[in-house]
């Protein structure tokens, strides 16, 4: 865990009354499945397949952008790809995806001290939900949002603004949870708190930030 920025961080980090999380990267590790839903795509057109570190950089900004980047020599319209992509990742939903361990203990300790849990990725609403209700956390969240429930996503802070006014919640009530720049930037538009995990390449960026959700967990189920 990368220590806090300042030494009063025991306070800083359990007011929130709103904790808002993204899902890949955050809660699951889905990337291999993805990848694979990327690659079967390619293989229609007779394109190679690319190794998972590649399509990992397109991860976490959309099925749009995810396409186009993951597969930019395609002369097929892009929705086309788009669409094949879900058929086949609908088929290969979770085949290989794993809740990060402690994400499951996190979201059942804010829960246990009522704090209220939101969903918010760039990833389709259906998938979304589908996904959580395989690992059978779903009813934990008080509201899911994907990538196509607003009319833009993150790092525009349209899902934030949304809870905040829907439930009305002060910016400052509100932490969000996510491994990559779109989390973090969507917060700072919000004006709401961020919490870094899984991404020690961008952790110098943010001033609170964790190696693994499990890391945030232990820290969180120390603050009573």
């Amino acid at each position: 865990m990368k220590q806090m920025e300042t030494g009063n961080s025991k306070k800083k980090i359990f007011p929130y009354q709103a904790w808002v999380f993204d899902l890949d990267g955050t809660i699951l590790d889905s990337a291999n499945d993805i990848a694979r839903a990327v690659n079967i795509v390619r293989q229609q057109h007779h394109l190679p397949i690319l190794p998972l570190r590649v399509i990992q950089e397109h991860i976490g900004r959309g099925v749009r952008y995810l396409m186009e980047k993951s597969i930019p020599e395609c002369t097929v319209d892009v929705l086309i790809l788009i669409e094949e992509f879900k058929e086949a990742y609908s088929a290969h939903l979770v085949e290989e995806t794993t809740v990060y361990p402690g994400a499951m203990e996190l979201l059942h300790l804010l829960k246990k001290r009522k704090k209220q849990i939101f969903l918010l990725s760039n990833k389709p609403e259906l998938f979304c939900r589908k996904l959580l209700a395989h690992f059978e956390i779903d009813t934990l969240f008080t509201e899911i949002f994907g990538g196509d429930t607003f009319a833009q996503r993150k790092p525009e802070p349209d899902g934030l603004l949304h809870i905040m006014n829907q439930h009305k919640f002060k910016a400052e009530d509100i932490v969000m949870v996510g491994d990559t720049h779109m989390d973090g930037q969507a917060a700072e538009k919000a004006g709401t708190h961020f919490l870094l995990v899984h991404n020690p390449d961008i952790a110098q960026l943010y001033p609170t930030s964790f190696e693994t959700i499990y890391d945030l967990f232990t820290a969180a189920e120390s603050m009573e």
